[in-house]
């Protein structure tokens, strides 16, 4: 059986528990670290890079925004991100998806609907709550600012992030 790599980033220490029992019950043979802050989530992934999926809080020490994201997708490119997030807005989920995301779990899903988006995430397909409609999702200012962050390079996007926050913040480390 293969043995999946997964990292849970969530400040809330109860939730990053409630997701580790949904991976557990979901992947009988994996292994799963966790994250608190971004700048720990950074650290995991440079020591062990060949992580199958992350699951990231969009509301984490570190982080501003969907800042977290556009840096994963930038540093570490070739491991997905799902979002877990409290956020259930459909502007919210289209914005993480344009920006890279492979997914969106809603905090206030139920555990067998977190297990059903694990599956189908770790099966290398893209999972959205039913509230969304990706087939329509409308094209505005957000997405065309997704369109031009996709376009830059791994260094125009950390220059553009510490130009957004001011400094070299949490998101160059």
């Amino acid at each position: 059986m293969t043995v999946f790599r997964l990292v849970i980033a969530d400040d809330h220490p109860l939730f990053r528990d409630a997701l580790r029992l949904a991976v557990a019950q979901t992947v009988t043979d994996g292994e799963i670290v966790e994250a608190d802050s971004f700048d720990s989530l950074c650290a995991r992934l440079r020591a062990t890079p060949d992580v199958d999926l992350v699951l990231l809080d969009l509301n984490m020490p570190g982080m501003h925004g969907f800042s977290g994201l556009l840096y994963l997708r930038a540093e570490f490119a070739a491991v997905p991100v799902v979002i877990v997030s409290a956020n259930e807005k459909p502007r919210v989920i289209r914005r993480a998806l344009d920006l890279g995301a492979v997914g969106y779990i809603p905090k206030s899903a139920a555990a067998g609907e977190i297990r059903e988006a694990l599956r189908a995430l770790l099966a290398g397909e893209t999972w959205l709550p039913a509230i969304i409609d990706i087939h329509h999702p409308g094209r505005n200012d957000d997405t065309e600012l997704a369109i031009v962050l996709n376009s830059l390079t791994p260094q125009q996007t950390r220059a553009a992030l510490a130009s957004l926050l001011g400094c070299k913040a949490n998101v160059t480390s």
